[in-house]
């Protein structure tokens, strides 16, 4: 359980100040021997004093480098916003932690979300599962999103790559207006503070 307090940078004004809770749950079924199961993550965050000024929402698809705003994270380009640009797609899984692109399911109130993904096969292929709830920002909005699709697991815990097969009909219309093609909806986790050779060597020839 985290319980983050902060002031708005360049601000000493206590009506600028932020204050969010939230709990995260990581459980982990075996399926066989080799430790190959299911994966299943529940997040639960709600805002105890919101602030007009910044943005500290909570954000149903994840974090993105300029989203970073305590830069606990390492990012290949941390201000890149261009869809085009293959960095952009880089994210932490954080908060709601669903693999599409999007920009519905930000909320200053509460965010609940399950994150489910499938054992993989040959150590590589998966599939993945997102489902959340949260305040939304406009009676029209829906409040449950969903998504689903295939889980590429390049370097365990450090390198994914999603690519979405399905989605609720908030994220649909944020893609159909934005245009993005197909290769601009993948998205990837490169989580560069977890690296160790010891790791990447062991995962090229097991021991």
């Amino acid at each position: 359980v985290h319980v983050q307090e902060g002031y708005v940078p360049g601000s000493a004004d206590n009506d600028k100040m932020f204050t969010k809770a939230w709990a995260e749950f990581k459980m982990h079924f075996t399926m066989n021997k080799k430790n190959n199961g299911f994966d299943v993550r529940l997040f639960a965050g709600y805002f105890l004093k919101t602030t007009n000024s910044g943005d500290f929402r909570f954000r149903m698809g994840g974090i993105s480098g300029y989203q970073d705003y305590t830069y606990d994270y390492l990012f290949l380009d941390r201000m890149s916003g261009n869809v085009a640009d293959v960095a952009s797609a880089q994210y932490i899984d954080g908060d709601g932690g669903f693999k599409t692109r999007m920009y519905y399911g930000q909320t200053n109130n509460y965010l609940l979300a399950m994150n489910i993904k499938s054992p993989m096969i040959l150590k590589v292929l998966g599939f993945y599962a997102d489902f959340g709830t949260y305040e939304k920002s406009a009676p029209k909005d829906q409040s449950f999103l969903y998504d689903f699709g295939i889980n590429l697991n390049i370097l365990k815990d450090v390198i994914n790559v999603y690519i979405p097969l399905a989605y609720s009909k908030d994220i649909q219309k944020t893609i159909n207006t934005n245009n993005w093609n197909f290769g601009q909806r993948i998205r990837f986790t490169f989580r560069m503070e977890k690296m160790h050779p010891k790791q990447v060597i062991h995962s090229i020839v097991p021991l």
